[in-house]
């Protein structure tokens, strides 16, 4: 129930923003790559509230970052171990060093958040190009994958399932060449 009562409040908090702005105020804040709490900041007149919106915009964004690094922090560790043991047995999954991959994992992300930090690209081309071909992966791709590999959905297999394939590979692909070219 704290969960649903949290993802209400943050609904709540977010149309609520996004209604007390204007359709300009979004695009220059979207042009400027700032976040909208900073731009209600910058419109303020009262000297508070330009001291309290960027502190909870920073409060925000911080909680924020550790909930999603160890969020994805474990689940690419879930997915190198499941990769690394497919065919293992149960001797070599015993001896598989968890820390070692969990220390690469860490490291390696935040590698990768320090690029992301040192060339600030727009964060809306960096959602869009990570929710596209993962909504596709999980659509098309992966059901057909179950298909073949649990035996209870194997009534499910048709010829169509080539064709769903097909169609994930293609959005991928799709997308990725529209994003740059």
């Amino acid at each position: 129930i704290c969960s649903r009562f949290n993802r209400t409040a943050v609904m709540f908090f977010v149309f609520s923003i996004v209604l007390s702005q204007t359709p300009e105020s979004m695009v220059a804040a979207k042009a400027n790559n700032i976040d909208v709490l900073t731009m209600i900041s910058l419109q303020a007149h009262e000297p508070w509230l330009k001291f309290l919106i960027p502190l909870v915009a920073f409060i925000a964004i911080v909680s924020s970052y550790f909930g999603h690094f160890i969020g994805t922090r474990e689940g690419l560790d879930g997915m190198i171990y499941r990769l690394a043991t497919w065919n293992a047995d149960k001797d070599s999954k015993a001896a598989f060093n968890h820390r070692k991959l969990r220390t690469w994992t860490t490291v390696c992300m935040i590698a990768g958040l320090w690029m992301l930090a040192v060339f600030n690209p727009p964060i809306l081309k960096i959602i869009g190009a990570m929710s596209a071909p993962i909504i596709a992966l999980y659509c098309y791709i992966m059901p057909v994958m179950l298909m073949k590999r649990v035996p209870r959905l194997a009534i499910y297999r048709t010829r169509w399932a080539a064709l769903v394939f097909l169609f994930g590979l293609v959005t991928i692909v799709g997308y990725g060449v529209a994003e740059f070219l």
